[in-house]
């Protein structure tokens, strides 16, 4: 249940951005709306208080942040590494920082020609994190959705 409003949380997020989109923001002049009393900023730049449990993969390109005022947020990159590459890194770091056990889509089934994702949420707090790796047009591409600490 909780991981499903996680996966609800992170859809609206994204749809209050796209609607900051129609509203005047864009990914390179950024945007803000108000949902819920709550702001939501849509550009390129990371925000300033990137929880510490989210890590951004070294040489990563980014093309996209969504960011909800003390609600966490999206973060879409790309990077040369393969995606097999990535994950490890993504599953490493979430050790570290004591997310507990993920939720692998690639452990659920044994066709793993499609997008890599994994949920963790850490043991007796909000932190939560969503990490999905796929490759198109010869790069892999990576989505972190966060919840706040």
């Amino acid at each position: 249940m909780k991981r499903a409003l996680i996966a609800a949380a992170s859809i609206l997020s994204l749809g209050a951005a796209l609607g900051a989109c129609s509203k005047g923001g864009d990914l390179n002049h950024g945007g803000s709306i108000s949902v819920n009393g709550g702001k939501t900023t849509l550009g390129k730049t990371l925000p300033a208080n990137l929880p510490s449990y989210v890590k951004i993969y070294p040489g990563a390109v980014v093309t996209a942040v969504v960011q909800n005022q003390g609600a966490g947020g999206i973060i879409a990159f790309d990077v040369t590494d393969p995606p097999e590459k990535v994950m490890d890194f993504y599953k490493q770091d979430a050790a570290e920082a004591k997310l507990g056990d993920g939720i692998d889509s690639w452990a659920l089934n044994q066709d793993h020609s499609g997008g890599h994702v994994v949920m963790w949420n850490g043991t007796g707090d909000k932190r939560s994190l969503t990490t999905t790796v796929e490759v198109k047009d010869g790069k892999t591409h990576v989505g972190l959705v966060y919840g706040a600490s």
